[in-house]
């Protein structure tokens, strides 16, 4: 996607003290730009410029706790819902409806983990080849301007390759570079994934592409999930089973033609739930697991020429996204989860977005 301008618009002039205009800028989350222009009487003009904090970064979001929601929402067909208004969303925390304070679906900066598996299976039939160049071409989505993107590898080790940066390129040369060995060590790639979000504020998000399930990890996987929902993360996971087609038809929904990337949606992720669960492929639980707790997804692309389009539909989510916040009726600090369930009131969609947080502490 090519970068958008933001337009400039005059919100005011003065020409007497005292020189003040006021201006609410709305409900949105992401901070400002705002420039002052002083003509003088010789009819020189000085200015000078300010960046307002985000939302997520001031002393309101901090006073009022405020608790902030990336919403996804889609029709029957799989197809992104993007002209919701505020009084079509209802949230509720522990079963109490909460008052939404502050809406918008203005686009946000995403700050992405790309989690590569290459571990040695990842050699069987081109897998790293076709995803590194899937990864690759997954960073023609973000914009330098706004977005930042961090990169690990992982194997029986983990290796954060890059935190997160805006130089594209760089990242793209460090995938290129990526080579299998070992054994696979998902859990403890979540956790240290989750930790390099501690300073940053946009839309988070971990993206997980791996062709196995965790052998090597000292983290647990309740110790990893709860690090990610913490952190308020969404994870997107890319699952290349593509060897085990043939049981997975066995139990799974036959394939859909109602989207572009057959067998790659979340949708039919979410449908084959309860025959993953009833141990048919144990290495799905998790991801789809990540993806109902957090808002995500979970992908299993039969074939590896589908990785691409997997990529831009994780690329799509996050650029089209619903951005909630509530300040919730109960401002206990005693570090406990609440349960969040955010609906619509408009029939026949389905709306993701994390079940609950930690409270602080």
């Amino acid at each position: 996607c090519p970068p958008t301008r933001t337009a400039r618009r005059d919100r005011g002039s003065v020409s007497a003290p005292p020189y003040e205009v006021e201006y609410d800028f709305g409900r949105g989350f992401e901070g400002r730009t705002v420039r002052a222009v002083a003509v003088l009487t010789d009819g020189r003009r000085l200015s000078s410029e300010l960046i307002t904090r985000p939302l997520e970064g001031s002393d309101y979001y901090l006073r009022t706790r405020l608790v902030t929601l990336d919403a996804t929402v889609l029709d029957w067909r799989d197809r992104l819902v993007g002209d919701l208004t505020r009084d079509e969303f209802r949230v509720f925390e522990d079963g109490k409806e909460q008052e939404i304070t502050h809406f918008t679906i203005e686009e946000r900066p995403l700050r992405v983990a790309l989690l590569i598996d290459t571990s040695s299976s990842m050699q069987h039939r081109s897998r790293m080849q076709r995803a590194k160049e899937a990864a690759i071409g997954f960073l023609s989505y973000l914009k330098p301007e706004q977005d930042k993107v961090a990169l690990i590898q992982f194997y029986n080790q983990i290796e954060i390759l890059s935190p997160f940066t805006n130089r594209f390129s760089k990242v793209g040369k460090m995938i290129e570079e990526l080579e299998p060995e070992g054994g696979t060590a998902i859990h403890d790639a979540l956790y240290n994934a989750a930790r390099l979000f501690d300073d940053e504020t946009g839309r988070k998000a971990i993206v997980l592409l791996t062709d196995g399930q965790d052998e090597h990890s000292d983290q647990t996987v309740g110790d990893a999930v709860e690090t990610v929902q913490r952190a308020g993360i969404k994870v997107y996971s890319i699952g290349i089973f593509e060897e085990d087609v043939i049981m997975q038809e066995a139990v799974a929904p036959p394939p859909t033609t109602r989207t572009k990337y057959p067998n790659t949606d979340p949708e039919d992720a979410r449908r084959a739930k309860n025959s993953f669960r009833k141990g048919s492929d144990p290495r799905k639980f998790l991801f789809i697991g990540l993806a109902e707790e957090t808002g995500g997804a979970a992908f299993f692309p039969e074939q590896l020429r589908n990785l691409p389009g997997v990529f831009e539909r994780i690329a799509l989510e996050l650029r089209n996204a619903y951005a909630i916040g509530y300040s919730p009726t109960n401002q206990e600090l005693d570090g406990k989860w609440r349960g969040i369930d955010l609906k619509t009131t408009r029939s026949g969609l389905t709306v993701r977005a994390k079940t609950g947080y930690y409270a602080e502490k």
